[in-house]
């Protein structure tokens, strides 16, 4: 059985009392005006908070976060940028989404009770790392965007799990890790392919050598087709990323299910042409996961993906995306708001605002 096909086993563990210790004390959180959101402005945007300079003195970038949450209510979506760029990132946020609310609040993950239950996973590629994901220039998928299905999913399958046991909602929590790749990302690292040799792989006539013959061989136009989203990739500006989920409620199976709901609808829908795919490694310890996520940690394993690949999985979404939870600005922004002015965010681990 495949990675992709196999059945997911997920563990759900209850809580006592919570941490609240995180990586930073503040986040920006924003709210997305109808005309502000979409894959392709995200794509722009993963490009101006890449460095023109990275890693030539071996320093590695710091990672930032972009988290997607559902609260049982609403779905809203903020940033986490290292404390070091903290208002250069802020000001790029609304700079390049002039007319959604992009306002500071305090770096919670979510809210967790104590006694409710957790359970989550962290994501993979199905092929190694240089395989392209479904992308926003392949063909079929410039007019689709996931948020349609992919959040109608996660909320439709919240509702149900609460209702059927008589609770509220699940909620839960995507977060996406991601750091610039060093200026030569396509050469690949010791003794693997590297880019142009996985290109020029696919993407004409190569060398079979055997003991009987050499044979040249031909590779399919499919394989053509990715052959030159490779050629293209390797253009683009790349980050490792690290992707994981976590839902919480006060009922353990109805957690377990969402969770698995939320891994499955993101595999799936990225199932493409390319047979490149998520696969959603369930964790085997959601205690450990949720203090990781809600310290905002870089660990465990890494992919690549250029900004092409990864504005689809975070964005905001724009007017046509119809899910009645999303948290959307309904008027143009007007002035700021009042240094010193205060608006609770919802989003806390361990206790209710007062």
């Amino acid at each position: 059985m495949s990675r992709l096909s196999r059945s997911a086993e997920y563990r759900a563990t209850q809580l006592g009392a919570t941490s609240n210790d995180q990586a930073s004390d503040e986040l920006i959180r924003v709210r997305p005006f109808k005309d502000d959101g979409g894959i392709d402005t995200a794509i722009e945007w993963f490009e101006s908070v890449h460095p023109s300079h990275s890693d030539l003195s071996g320093k590695r970038s710091v990672p930032r976060a972009a988290e997607i949450v559902y609260d049982g209510e609403q779905i809203s979506f903020r940033y986490l940028p290292c404390s070091d760029d903290f208002h250069w990132f802020l000001t790029r946020l609304r700079h390049k989404y002039p007319d959604s609310d992009v306002r500071r609040e305090e770096a919670n993950l979510i809210h967790i009770d104590e006694g409710d239950y957790v359970a989550g996973g962290e994501w993979t590629l199905r092929k190694h790392r240089w395989w392209p994901i479904r992308r926003r220039d392949l063909e079929g998928f410039r007019e689709d965007d996931p948020y349609e299905t992919v959040l109608g999913d996660i909320v439709d399958d919240a509702v149900k799990a609460g209702g059927a046991t008589g609770r509220e909602p699940i909620r839960s929590v995507i977060q996406v890790m991601f750091r610039p790749t060093t200026r030569n990302w396509q050469t690949g690292r010791l003794l693997t392919t590297n880019l142009t040799e996985l290109y020029y792989h696919l993407n004409g006539v190569y060398t079979i050598h055997d003991l009987a013959e050499t044979k040249r061989e031909k590779e399919t136009a499919d394989a053509t087709e990715i052959g030159n989203v490779l050629d293209r990739r390797a253009k683009e500006k790349a980050f490792d990323v690290m992707i994981r989920h976590l839902s919480v409620g006060d009922d353990k199976e109805a957690v377990k299910h969402h969770a698995e709901a939320v891994g499955a609808s993101f595999a799936s829908y990225y199932n493409s042409k390319t047979e490149q795919a998520f696969i959603v490694e369930p964790s085997s310890s959601p205690d450990t996961l949720a203090e990781t996520m809600a310290r905002r940690e870089w660990s465990g394993e890494k992919m690549l993906l250029t900004s092409l690949e990864i504005a689809p999985i975070v964005h905001l979404p724009p007017a046509d995306i119809s899910i009645a939870q999303l948290d959307r600005r309904q008027t143009k922004r007007g002035e700021e708001v009042p240094v010193g002015s205060h608006e609770h965010s919802g989003y806390i681990t361990g206790e209710k605002d007062a």
